[in-house]
């Protein structure tokens, strides 16, 4: 009897485990996804006030500024929405 105890204990166990490792390997992948997020978006803004810097020293109109920001949008019409 002791036997078939330990042995639902043990399935019980791994079962705990295995949800457990699934939710650490979730929670992984979300703070991943919020990092490069993060990351991309203050390259993103670190490029717009570079850009913004060039202009005002006069080396770039701000049309051309704004060519090159255009086109390091992905998907993103004209408007600045997504398409």
């Amino acid at each position: 009897m002791d036997h078939l105890i330990t042995m639902a204990d043990e399935d019980s166990v791994v079962q705990l485990l295995a949800i457990g490792g699934g939710l650490i390997i979730a929670a992984i992948a979300i703070i991943g996804s919020m990092v490069s997020r993060i990351l991309r978006k203050r390259e993103e803004e670190q490029s717009r006030r570079e850009v913004a810097a060039y202009v005002a020293e006069g080396s770039m109109t701000a049309d051309d500024a704004e060519k090159i920001l255009r086109a390091g949008r992905k998907n993103k019409d004209r408007n600045g929405t997504a398409s």
